[in-house]
């Protein structure tokens, strides 16, 4: 389990620091692990990519990331198990765990120099979002990309236990489009919250 937390971690830093353009997917994608399929559009976001971390190490699931052009908001979906019984919902101390060590492995990230002046100034805790209950958190950090400017950034992060799989989410965008970013935001949130499906 150390192990997989260690490459869990790994996995993190390359799909949130990672800068520049991506290639978008070609068609909507059909989660096996929650038995929905994730829309070329949704909430006026477009599909981006897809990452089969499963094919790297068993336990660590699919990433899934969507994006807004303007103003310019990313979202990252990972789905995953680690290998073990995940149980439904936002309350279980399992779920509550892992909103911690995601909130652990940010500031890692930052330790690794990619990300400075964190802050965490909400959460974890329980949160009705887009008619959602997670596990969320609100967070604040500069992104320092190597030989870029560095960007000060907002971050939303929610969790819950879906169909025996964590699903985490982050919502991240300039701390300069901040007013800007908010309902659009609120509106994928929403969107995503119709998609779920029930426990």
């Amino acid at each position: 389990m150390k192990a997989l937390a260690g490459v869990l971690l790994g996995l993190f830093v390359l799909a949130f620091s990672a800068g520049g353009a991506q290639a978008q997917a070609t068609q909507p994608y059909a989660s096996p692990a929650l038995g929905i399929t994730f829309p070329l559009e949704l909430g006026g976001f477009r599909l981006m990519r897809l990452t089969d971390f499963e094919a790297r190490q068993r336990g660590l699931g699919t990433g899934i990331y969507y994006g807004h052009q303007s103003p310019f908001v990313v979202v990252d979906i990972f789905i995953y198990d680690k290998n073990g019984t995940v149980p439904s919902g936002h309350e279980p101390p399992a779920i509550a765990a892992e909103a911690q060590q995601a909130i652990a492995d940010i500031y890692a990230v930052a330790a690794n120099g990619l990300y400075a002046d964190v802050r965490v100034f909400n959460g974890p805790t329980s949160c009705k979002a887009g008619g959602v209950l997670y596990q969320c958190a609100s967070l604040e950090f500069t992104r320092t990309p190597k030989d870029q400017p560095a960007v000060p950034t907002r971050s939303l992060l929610l969790i819950k236990g879906v169909k025996g799989n964590f699903v985490k989410i982050r919502l991240s965008w300039p701390q300069a489009v901040h007013a800007q970013a908010e309902p659009i935001v609120d509106r994928w949130v929403e969107a995503f919250g119709k998609l779920l499906p029930a426990n």
